[in-house]
């Protein structure tokens, strides 16, 4: 997963349980006790899931491409945590993978054979002898049932704050999902509204632009020189 190449986030949360949650929000996907919840967990399914074939005469294919994925992650892997948790896991599937190998080189049998391969290392199961694989994961079994019961009051007080955390951040998506549904309708309100405003100003410019044409003609027209008034003709006679 490309996230545990990521810097983690800070948390006070307690270490994850994934027994117990259906699901986390975005936030808690960087932090620390999420990560190691989930390798943790990872691991412990590839052990579920290749423990009851650890007799099988198969086992060293069967878990061939697991092999190939450990070794993959182990070398890829930057924490070291992590590393070391994975590599534990691969030398006891590769121990078993050899103790298989060593127990088939000595059958009378071959592939066709089908009822030899299924009363394969039979005595050993009757006997109790344990493989290397089913060893290790008693062990391990014991080591994570320990730690959930010592983590489960811590689980059980955070899971309210957690379940808070959620419903806000739900809460936020929701709001957002209606902003961006709503942004376009808003937008052509927004472009109508600023065409209104736009239209008017024009109306008030044009408005001032009449009142001042109207305003100089009027001056225009005061301050043009009248025509001189007629002088009465005056008599020839006046001035003797």
């Amino acid at each position: 997963w490309p996230g545990l190449a990521k810097r983690v986030k800070p948390s006070t949360a307690p270490p994850f349980d994934f027994h117990m949650t259906l699901k986390v929000s975005d936030s808690v996907l960087n932090t620390r006790p999420f990560q190691e919840g989930l390798v943790s967990n990872a691991l412990e399914v590839l052990l579920d899931a290749l423990c009851p074939y650890s007799y099988s005469v198969a086992f060293p294919e069967l878990s061939l491409p697991v092999v190939v994925a450990l070794r993959k992650f182990t070398k890829d892997q930057q924490v070291g945590r992590f590393r070391k948790q994975a590599k534990q896991l691969l030398e006891k599937i590769e121990e078993n993978a050899t103790w298989i190998e060593g127990k088939r080189a000595g059958v009378d049998f071959s592939p066709k054979d089908a009822e030899k391969i299924a009363t394969f290392l039979s005595k050993e199961k009757q006997a109790g002898v344990h493989s290397p694989l089913a060893r290790y994961s008693l062990t391990m079994k014991a080591q994570l049932e320990k730690q959930r019961r010592k983590l489960a009051p811590q689980v059980a007080d955070h899971g309210g704050e957690e379940e808070e955390e959620e419903e806000e951040e739900e809460e936020e998506e929701k709001k957002k999902t209606k902003r961006k549904k709503d942004s376009p309708r808003k937008r052509a309100r927004d472009r109508g509204k600023e065409g209104e405003q736009l239209e008017e100003k024009e109306k008030e410019k044009e408005k001032k632009r009449a009142k001042k044409t109207k305003a100089t003609r009027t001056l225009e027209g005061e301050n043009l020189p009248q025509a001189p008034r007629e002088l009465p003709d005056i008599p020839d006679d006046v001035g003797d």
